[in-house]
């Protein structure tokens, strides 16, 4: 990175706005600048031109057609639209509770607060929420899958790549077998788009979800790609936006940049794969001659090269991130949104990790703007840290 005085590795957490997306933003702003994408006068639809045109766009890089892309307002978003749109389309298609029996969504222990902290609403919109369990290495099998799928299940959700440790789950093969027993599949994309292939139709998902400002982006954009002929029932109706999917007025400003980083991201994949491979390969054999520093993911684990996590001994990971800030290294222990938890983070503990263990815990996450002088850098400040404490 240029600045040699902060050296950022929370890429995962939030990637600064890249050129693409920038000159998008501002070409959008002199050219357009204003207008509402739902009137009917000139300048509304000028403004629903760039939107649709932006939807061709993002559709065309999930393999997918225009009316198969919802914009939202973040993956969060996205998310939520997507487990109750499509439980509640699945249910109603089979009239389950008109026959009085209780849909049923499934998703694992590890999965990000956007999918976990929906569990509630759903059960009071009167679905059964099952949480499975994972391997110490925080993966779901086809085989825990088949154990807990019930003839009433409508719904899978998997993340693809865990936003905290980097694992890779075999998300086509879940939804092969939800699929084959009547359910529904949606995975959160949101640490896998423009890392690694995460097209819809080959990993065989009903939904997907996206987030912009993980990938250069603007905040406060999302990507939901539904599958078209899926069964969804909109919650947010509003308006009529978004083909009756999502209600409210779209961020078309956003939208466009939006677009442009995953454009960006996109066409730069295999470039960005195959530096953030060196770099964690890097890191990842320093940390190895360290005894205080244990790595959370077995190599022989399908991870991601983008996110590398440790556990580190005698300590509590608000007071080391502290400690490293002030010394211009930036990092999270976790995720972003919830960062300000006392409490162990989910993913460790469904991984059955001790609590003393996981008090540690750092995660390093990385982006093409980092070189090989960064991670050495980064793991100076790391051990000068340790070692003078």
């Amino acid at each position: 990175m240029k600045n040699n005085m902060i050296r950022y590795f929370d890429f995962t957490a939030s990637a600064p706005l890249v050129p693409a997306a920038k000159d998008a933003l501002e070409a959008y702003i002199k050219d357009t600048g204003f207008g509402n994408a739902n009137s009917l006068h000139s300048t509304g639809r000028k403004v629903f031109k760039q939107l649709e045109s932006a939807r061709e766009r993002m559709a065309s890089l999930l393999s997918a057609s225009p009316e198969e892309i919802i914009f939202t307002g973040g993956a969060t978003e996205a998310d939520a639209l997507a487990l109750y749109g499509l439980a509640m389309g699945q249910a109603q298609k089979h009239h389950l509770f008109s026959k009085g029996k209780m849909p049923h969504i499934l998703f694992p222990a590890t999965e990000h607060h956007a999918i976990l902290e929906c569990e509630p609403f759903l059960r009071a919109c009167g679905f059964e929420v099952e949480i499975m369990p994972v391997s110490n290495q925080g993966l779901i099998s086809v085989e825990t899958l088949q154990t807990y799928m019930r003839d009433e299940t409508v719904l899978v959700s998997v993340m693809l790549v865990n936003n905290e440790t980097g694992v890779i789950q075999p998300i086509q093969e879940l939804a092969t077998y939800a699929h084959e027993h009547g359910a529904l599949f949606h995975t959160d994309a949101v640490q896998a788009f423009g890392k690694i292939p995460c097209n819809p139709h080959n990993l065989n998902v009903d939904a997907l979800s996206i987030s912009a400002h993980k990938v250069g982006g603007p905040v406060g954009v999302g990507v939901l790609y539904v599958r078209r002929r899926t069964p969804y029932v909109a919650l947010i109706p509003g308006g009529g936006q978004e083909r009756l999917k999502r209600g409210g007025t779209q961020n078309v400003m956003g939208i466009v940049a939006a677009v442009a980083a995953c454009e960006y991201a996109y066409a730069n994949q295999e470039r960005a794969f195959l530096k953030a491979s060196k770099l964690y390969e890097r890191m990842h054999a320093s940390f190895l001659t360290r005894s205080d520093i244990l790595i959370t993911i077995d190599e022989s684990t399908p991870h991601s090269p983008f996110i590398l996590h440790i556990c580190v001994k005698g300590w509590e990971s608000q007071a080391l991130l502290l400690r490293l800030d002030m010394r211009g290294l930036q990092l999270s222990s976790g995720s972003a949104c919830s960062s300000n938890s006392l409490e162990p983070s989910h993913v460790l503990h469904a991984m059955n990790l001790p609590e003393k263990q996981t008090q540690g815990a750092l995660r390093f996450s990385f982006d093409e703007l980092l070189t090989s002088d960064d991670i050495d850098a980064a793991c100076r400040i790391l051990y000068e840290c340790l070692d003078r404490e």
